[in-house]
């Protein structure tokens, strides 16, 4: 079975065992996502007790449609959160004052969306349309997708949007734009490392002024990508194979910028066993927390003190967390 097929297919094991059903034209990438809809738990600490030095501190949790085939999340500095899927193509705007569907109209396929300005606008990447549209006031198109290929991953930074999409020829390409549009750097899965960049079965992340690309197969190495393209980190992938035996077929999510490091959820596709694993700046494997229950964290917000992720106890939600810990410094090694 190709490499693609019996990720698909492992995916869709669990996420059916969990009763929930499978859209239309989903993607690998896509499919890795679904394994957060399994039932989950999170325990913090006990009454009475202080959370530890660095950990995440749970804030707020909004509960989402019984089938709401979740495929992103973005969350601001401020703890609102946006969550979207492309089977009905709705982006959902939510936080402690309401919930809001963005740009009702006109959306085909979001890959991608978050808060711009001060907070209160929201840019979302249509891969359907092949545009970028913007919700402050009224909804409209911000500028088209013009490259050619098939876009399938998108991450907002202060700089504009960085882009995973597939050429004609089938070659995976990463190319940022400003906020008008305009190409300001685009590079080659070849010059990425052909095996961490297939945009099929890969991540791309918002991380502070920059992005990160993780791949979803083993040993899951990541890139952190300044803003002008420049690769200023990559995972040491010989300490996390030491950390991580016997782990080849497990699937990796997002890679998530956090308190000053990266965290990345590896998962079971076979049960819900999960790792956390926590990268310092040089790449190497600070720590490995093991978990007998499928979540994992999605994406984190500019300043790196919240992240958002999914979670299911008896209803799926959509939960932000809180760092609490020392300053985190999200703008890049």
């Amino acid at each position: 079975m190709a490499e693609s097929s019996r990720l698909e297919a492992s995916m869709f094991g669990t996420a059916r065992s969990c009763g929930m059903s499978m859209s239309r034209r989903v993607t690998p990438r896509a499919a890795a996502l679904a394994l957060l809809l399994c039932p989950l738990a999170w325990t913090g600490p006990a009454a009475g007790q202080s959370p530890p030095t660095d950990s995440l501190i749970e804030i707020a949790a909004y509960p989402l449609p019984p089938r709401f085939a979740l495929r992103g999340a973005a969350v601001n500095d401020a703890g609102s959160v946006l969550y979207w899927t492309d089977s009905s193509a709705v982006v959902v705007a939510q936080s402690s004052a309401g919930i809001e569907i963005v740009c009702r109209r006109g959306l085909r396929r979001p890959i991608g969306a978050a808060f711009v300005s001060d907070g209160s606008g929201v840019e979302i990447v249509d891969a359907g349309s092949r545009a970028v549209l913007r919700r402050d006031g009224d909804c409209h198109q911000v500028f088209a997708l013009r490259a050619a290929g098939e876009f399938v991953s998108a991450g907002r930074t202060s700089s504009g949007w960085v882009f995973g999409l597939v050429a004609p020829s089938g070659a995976g390409l990463v190319m940022a734009v400003d906020t008008a549009g305009s190409e300001t750097w685009s590079t080659s899965a070849q010059a990425l490392r052909a095996e961490l960049w297939d945009p099929r079965l890969s991540h791309l992340s918002a991380a502070g002024t920059g992005v990160v690309l993780s791949a979803s197969r083993w040993p899951f190495p990541w890139l952190w990508i300044t803003r002008d393209g420049s690769v200023v980190a990559q995972s040491d992938t010989t300490s996390l194979s030491r950390a991580l035996p016997a782990t080849e077929d497990w699937i990796g999510l997002p890679a998530v910028a956090v308190g000053g490091a990266l965290v990345q959820t590896i998962a079971d596709p076979r049960s819900d066993q999960r790792r956390i694993v926590v990268y310092g700046r040089d790449g190497r494997v600070v720590r490995v927390v093991s978990l007998n229950t499928a979540m994992g964290l999605l994406a984190s917000s500019p300043n790196g003190r919240l992240a958002v992720a999914a979670r299911r106890t008896d209803v799926l939600e959509v939960v932000v967390y809180r760092w609490a810990g020392p300053s985190p410094e999200t703008g890049g090694p």
